[in-house]
C-alpha cells in the first residue's frame, strides 16, 4: 500500500517511464536518500563549525589518520555483526544506533568539551560512509542493470534535493537555536530513512530478496581483490578521487578558517549557504545532465567528469596568483563545482560500475572501498597534506594555494585509471553473462566464405521462415567462431526490417489477453513463437558483425531465468555494439528479455490490420483465420485468397470463408490451421 502511495505522488510512473511497482520502490529511495543526504548535510555543518572553532588543517591531518585505523576495526565487527542478515534489518540496525549517537554527541557538544568535536568529525567520518553504502546496496538489490542505469539517477536526485534541504534548514536553525540541535532533527531523519528503505525493501514481492553477504571476513575480501582486476580499478578510482578531492575539501577549509577564525555560528551559516549552491548546482546538472550521460557514455565514460571538475577547481585556484580573485571566492566555486558533480553525475556512475558484480562480491567490496579504503585514502591525502607543509609550507596563508599543485598531479593519475576502467566494465559484463574473455583470439573466414556470406545475406529479404533458415546456414560459416568480415551498412537494414516485425510483434503479444472474445489462444502461441525466432535473427545478424562467442552468450543469457544476467546481457550489448540502431535493438531486445510494459496496446483491428501485411506467410495464414472466425476483415481475406503470393495463405483464405458461408456455421469456432501454417513454412 505504502508503494501504491508513493507511485501516485506527482505521477512519478509515468515521469521515470518505468512500471507501477518499479516507480514505488524508485519513489521510496528517492525519499529515503532524501532524508540521509539531509542528514549528511547537517553533520557536516555541525562538525565542520564545532571542530574549526577550536581546531586547524595540521590537527585534521593527524585525525585521518587515526580514522583510517578506527574505520578498518570498525568494518571488521561491522561485517561480523551484520553477516547473513536481510538488508532490511541491517539499515534499521546502522541508522538506528547512528541516531542514538547523535543524540548523544549533540548533549556532549552542548555541556563543552574540547575533544567531543574531535569525536564528532571522527564518527561522522565512518558512519556517513557505511550509512550511504548499504542505501547502494539494497538499491542495487532491488534493481537490475537495465533498470539502474534508468533509475539511479532519478533517485540520486533526492539526494541533490536533501543536500539543499540539508543547508538550508541549518542556516534557519543556527540563527535560533544552539548549533548542535541540528543533530536531534539529522537522528529523526535518520529513523525516517530506514523506515522508506524497510517498506521499498518489503515491496520487492515476487523477486527473491538478496541477503547481506553471508561470508565477509578478510579472506574474502583478499580472494576478490586477488582475483578480480576490475574491483582492483574500482579502488585505484576510489582512492585517487577521496585524495583529490580531500585536498581540494581541506584547502577551502583552510581559507574559511583564516576568515572566520574561531567564530563557530558564523563560520556554520558560511557551510550553510555553501551546502545550499552546492544543492541548487548538483540538482541542476542532476536534471540536466546526469541521464543524458549515462545513456550515451556510459558509466564508465561519466567517470571522467569528476576528475576534470578538480582539474579545472584546481587551476581556477592557481589562477589567484596572477589574477584579482581573493581566494576565498576562488576556493568555495572549485569545491562547489567538485562536489556538484560528485552528488550527481559521479554518484550514479559510481553506483552502476558496481551492477555486473555478483552479489556475494558486490557486497564485500563495496563496504570496503566505501568505508575503510576510503579513510585510508583519507589518511594518504593527510599524509601529502603533512608532506606539503614539511617542504612548501603551505600551512601559511600565502603558500596555501600551491596545495592545488597536488590536486593537479593526484587528477593526472586519476584520469589514467578512469580510462582503464572501461574495458574492465565490459569485461564484468562479459564474464557475467559467460562469454570468452576478451583476450580470446578471433580468427577470419577466408575469401570464398565472405563471398558466400554476402550471397546469404542478399536472400533476406524474403519470408520470415526463410530468413531463419538462410541466417542459420550463414551462421554455420562460423564454425571455430572466426569472423565474417561484413559491412555493417550492408546488415544495418536487415536488423532494422527484423527490428520493424518484433516490435510490432511484441506490442500485440501483450494486448492480446485483453481483446474482447475469442481469446484466440492459438494465434497468442503462434505469435510468442515468431518473438523468439525473431529474436534469433537479429542475433545471429548481430553474430555476422562482432565476435560470435560474444553473441553467442550473450544470446544464451537472453534467455535465461534470472533477470539480473538478462538485465546484464542487455547492457553488454550496450557495451559491444555501435550501430546507429543500438538505441531502438536494446528497447527491442529489452522488451522481450525483460517484459517491459509501458509501451502503448494495440486494439484487436490495429493488429489484425497490420499482420494482414507482415512477411510471415505462416502468421497470415493464422491471422486469417483468427480475422474471419471473428468475422472482421471479410474483404482483406477475400483480396489474399485471391493475390497472397503464398499459397498456403490462399487456401487458407478460400478455406475460411467457404467454411463462413456454410448453413449453422455464422461464426467458426476459434481454431488453427496448424497443416496450413506448417506448410507454409516449406511452400515455394
Amino acid at each position: 500500500m505504502a508503494i501504491e502511495a508513493f507511485t501516485r505522488l506527482g505521477g512519478l510512473a509515468r515521469l521515470m517511464g518505468a512500471g507501477p511497482a518499479e516507480a514505488g520502490r524508485a519513489a521510496l529511495l528517492f525519499a529515503a536518500l532524501f532524508l540521509l543526504i539531509s542528514v549528511m548535510t547537517m553533520v557536516k555543518v555541525v562538525r565542520d563549525a564545532a571542530f574549526l572553532s577550536h581546531f586547524g588543517i595540521a590537527q585534521l591531518s593527524y585525525l585521518m589518520l587515526g580514522m583510517a585505523v578506527l574505520s578498518g576495526i570498525a568494518l571488521a565487527v561491522y561485517n561480523r555483526a551484520t553477516a547473513g542478515r536481510p538488508r532490511n534489518r541491517v539499515i534499521w540496525a546502522l541508522n538506528g544506533s547512528v541516531a542514538a549517537s547523535l543524540v548523544v554527541l549533540a548533549f556532549a557538544l552542548e555541556l563543552g568539551g574540547r575533544h567531543v568535536p574531535v569525536a564528532l568529525y571522527a564518527w561522522s567520518g565512518i558512519f556517513g560512509l557505511a550509512v550511504l553504502s548499504e542505501f547502494w546496496l539494497l538499491a542495487n538489490d532491488l534493481f537490475h542493470a537495465r533498470q539502474a542505469k534508468r533509475l539511479f539517477a532519478v533517485i540520486a536526485a533526492g539526494g541533490v534535493i536533501g543536500g539543499i534541504f540539508g543547508g538550508a534548514t541549518s542556516r534557519v536553525l543556527s540563527k535560533h537555536a544552539p548549533v548542535p540541535y541540528l543533530l536531534f532533527l539529522a537522528a529523526l531523519e535518520l529513523i525516517l530513512a530506514a523506515v522508506l528503505c524497510d517498506l521499498a525493501w518489503r515491496g520487492i514481492g515476487e523477486r527473491p530478496r538478496e541477503e547481506s553477504t553471508a561470508s565477509t571476513g578478510g579472506a574474502d575480501l583478499v580472494r576478490i581483490f586477488r582475483e578480480s582486476a576490475y574491483v582492483r580499478g574500482i579502488a585505484v578510482v576510489a582512492v585517487c578521487m577521496t585524495v583529490a578531492t580531500t585536498l581540494a575539501d581541506w584547502q577551502f577549509k583552510a581559507y574559511a578558517k583564516l576568515h572566520y577564525a574561531s567564530h563557530e555560528k558564523e563560520m556554520a551559516r558560511f557551510f550553510s549557504v555553501i551546502a545550499i549552491v552546492l544543492g541548487l548546482l548538483s540538482l541542476v546538472l542532476q536534471l540536466i545532465g546526469t541521464n543524458r550521460l549515462l545513456r550515451f557514455a556510459g558509466a564508465s565514460g561519466c567517470m571522467r567528469a569528476l576528475p576534470v571538475s578538480c582539474g579545472v577547481g584546481a587551476a581556477f585556484m592557481l589562477s589567484t596568483l596572477g589574477l584579482p580573485i581573493a581566494p576565498l571566492v576562488a576556493a568555495a566555486a572549485g569545491s562547489m563545482l567538485i562536489d556538484g558533480v560528485k552528488f550527481s553525475v559521479d554518484r550514479s556512475a559510481t553506483e552502476l560500475l558496481y551492477t555486473p558484480l555478483p552479489d556475494e562480491t558486490r557486497a564485500v567490496a563495496k563496504r570496503f572501498i566505501d568505508t575503510t579504503l576510503d579513510r585510508l585514502a583519507g589518511a594518504l591525502a593527510a599524509l601529502l597534506w603533512l608532506v606539503l607543509v614539511w617542504l612548501v609550507g603551505v600551512d601559511r596563508p600565502e603558500r596555501l594555494v600551491y596545495v592545488s599543485v597536488a590536486t593537479l598531479a593526484v587528477v593526472a593519475v586519476w584520469a589514467v585509471a578512469v580510462h582503464g576502467l572501461r574495458g574492465g566494465y565490459v569485461d564484468a559484463y562479459r564474464e557475467l553473462i559467460g562469454a570468452a574473455p576478451s583476450d580470446t583470439p578471433v580468427g577470419m573466414v577466408n575469401a570464398r566464405g565472405r563471398l558466400r556470406a554476402s550471397r546469404l545475406l542478399a536472400h533476406l529479404d524474403r519470408d520470415a521462415p526463410k530468413r531463419l533458415r538462410a541466417l542459420r546456414t550463414l551462421t554455420a560459416l562460423q564454425r571455430g567462431s572466426p569472423m565474417l568480415g561484413l559491412d555493417a551498412a550492408d546488415v544495418e537494414p536487415h536488423i532494422e526490417r527484423e527490428l520493424d516485425a518484433l516490435e510490432l510483434l511484441e506490442r500485440i503479444d501483450r494486448a492480446l489477453p485483453g481483446w474482447d472474445p475469442p481469446p484466440l489462444r492459438t494465434l497468442h502461441a503462434m505469435i510468442k513463437e515468431r518473438i523468439v525466432q525473431g529474436c534469433e535473427r537479429v542475433v545471429r545478424l548481430l553474430a555476422t558483425l562482432y565476435p560470435p562467442r560474444d553473441v553467442t552468450a550473450l544470446h544464451r543469457a537472453l534467455r535465461r531465468r534470472s533477470e539480473r544476467q538478462r538485465a546484464g546481457a542487455l547492457e553488454f550489448l550496450a557495451a559491444l555494439t555501435e550501430l546507429p540502431s543500438k538505441r531502438r535493438l536494446l528497447a527491442v531486445l529489452e522488451a522481450s528479455a525483460l517484459e517491459d510494459l509501458t509501451s502503448k496496446p494495440m486494439s484487436r483491428d490495429e493488429a489484425f490490420g497490420a499482420l494482414f501485411v507482415i512477411n510471415d506467410s505462416g502468421l497470415r495464414a493464422c491471422v486469417v483465420w483468427c480475422a474471419v472466425s471473428c468475422g472482421v476483415f471479410l474483404a482483406e481475406a477475400r483480396a489474399l485468397s485471391l493475390t497472397d503470393a503464398s499459397r498456403s495463405v490462399r487456401a487458407v483464405a478460400r478455406m475460411t470463408l467457404a467454411a463462413r458461408r456454410l448453413p449453422g456455421r455464422s461464426r467458426l469456432r476459434e481454431r488453427a490451421p496448424k497443416a496450413e501454417a506448417t506448410r507454409a513454412h516449406h511452400a515455394p
